[in-house]
C-alpha cells in the first residue's frame, strides 16, 4: 500500500487538534531517536499509524532526516522492512515491518539511496552497489546461515519478506527508475539470482523477478538479463516445482513472458490473455501495449523478445 499515489491524500490531517498531536508525536519520535533513547525497531511499533508515519516523513527535523539518510540507518530501516532482526531475542513484529517499509519508501528518493549518475554526483554508483549487495546478503544470511540476521519464528515470515522485497522493487522501478542497477548487481552475483529463484513459489517474489526482467527496454538492460540468465533459470526452476492446480506458477509466468510482459508508465505489470491487433495491418500491436509511439516499434525490448520479427 505504500506505493499508492493517493496515500498522502488519504492520510492528510484536516483537524487542528490532530495536527497538534501529530506534531508533538513527530518531535517526540525525533528526540527519542536522536538522543539514542530508542531504536527504530522500538519506535516503529503498534502505537504508530499510517497517517502519523506520513506526517513524520513530511515534517521531521532536518537533522533527523539527515541521520536517516546515512548508509547505516538506510540499511537498518531496510532490514526492518524485510523483517530481519540482528537480535534473535527481538524478532521484528508485523507492525514494525510494515511501518519500516513505509518509512523507507516515504523518506528516501533515488538520490538518497540508489542514484547512479556519476557524471555530476561522484561516488553514488558505489553507494547504489553497496545498498543492493547489503540487501541481498542480508536476505541470504537470514534464509541460510542465520549468522547475523534472523527472521521472526512465524509461518509467514518468508512470505512477508518476499512481499516487502517485491514492494521495494516495485518502488525502485516505478519511482526511482533504477531497476537496471538491480539487474547489474544480479548479473555479477549468481548466488543472489539463485536466492530469488529459490523463493519463486511466493507470488510476490515471482512478480518482483518478472518486473526486474522488464524494468528497462534498453540494450544494456537486455544484455544484463541475458548475462544473469534470469529467464532460462526462472523457467527451469518453475518446471522443477511440483505442479498444483490451485497455483500454477509456470502458466502464470509464461503468460507474463510470452504475451505481454511490458511495464506501463506507472510501472505496473500488464498481464493479458490476447494481444490487440493493429486496425490497419491486422498485425499484433505491441506499441499499444507499451504505450509508446510507433517510432518505438523496434526498441531493444522488441528485438530481444523477437516480437516484431
Amino acid at each position: 500500500m505504500w506505493t499508492r499515489v493517493n496515500l498522502k491524500k488519504e492520510t492528510v490531517v484536516v483537524d487542528s487538534r490532530q495536527a497538534k498531536a501529530y506534531r508533538k508525536a513527530c518531535n517526540d519520535f525525533s528526540d527519542a531517536f536522536m538522543e539514542g533513547k530508542h531504536t527504530l525497531q522500538d519506535l516503529l511499533n503498534e502505537t504508530m499509524s499510517e497517517g502519523l508515519l506520513v506526517f513524520i516523513a513530511d515534517h521531521m527535523h532536518p537533522s533527523m532526516r539527515s541521520a536517516l539518510h546515512g548508509t547505516e540507518r538506510i540499511n537498518e530501516c531496510a532490514a526492518l522492512a524485510l523483517g530481519l532482526s540482528q537480535d534473535v531475542s527481538k524478532p521484528v513484529s508485523k507492525e514494525t515491518q510494515d511501518f519500516a517499509l513505509g518509512l523507507t519508501l516515504l523518506l528516501n528518493t533515488k538520490s538518497t539511496v540508489v542514484q547512479c549518475c556519476t557524471t555530476y554526483q561522484p561516488g553514488h554508483a558505489d553507494r547504489c552497489t553497496g545498498f543492493w549487495a547489503w540487501c541481498f546478503e542480508a536476505m541470504v544470511d537470514a534464509v541460510t546461515t542465520h549468522t547475523k540476521f534472523h527472521l521472526p519464528p512465524t509461518d509467514d515470515a518468508l512470505g512477508r519478506m518476499c512481499a516487502a522485497f517485491s514492494t521495494l522493487i516495485r518502488h525502485v522501478v516505478m519511482n526511482w527508475n533504477k531497476g537496471t542497477c538491480v539487474l547489474f548487481h544480479l548479473s555479477e552475483h549468481p548466488p543472489h539470482v539463485r536466492l530469488l529463484l529459490d523463493l519463486v513459489e511466493f507470488d510476490d517474489m515471482r512478480d518482483a523477478i518478472v518486473r526486474l526482467i522488464y524494468c528497462d527496454h534498453s540494450y544494456a538492460a537486455m544484455e544484463l538479463v541475458k548475462r544473469a540468465k534470469i529467464i532460462s533459470l526462472l523457467l527451469h526452476r518453475l518446471t522443477a516445482l511440483d505442479w498444483s492446480a490451485d497455483k500454477d506458477n509456470v502458466e502464470s509466468v509464461l503468460c507474463s513472458l510470452v504475451f505481454a510482459p511490458y511495464i506501463s508508465p506507472r510501472g505496473d505489470l500488464i498481464f493479458i490473455k490476447s494481444i490487440p491487433k493493429d486496425k490497419l495491418t491486422g498485425e499484433p500491436d505491441y506499441v499499444q501495449l507499451c504505450g509508446t509511439s510507433r517510432d518505438m516499434a523496434y526498441t531493444p525490448m522488441r528485438l530481444f523478445t523477437s516480437r516484431v520479427r
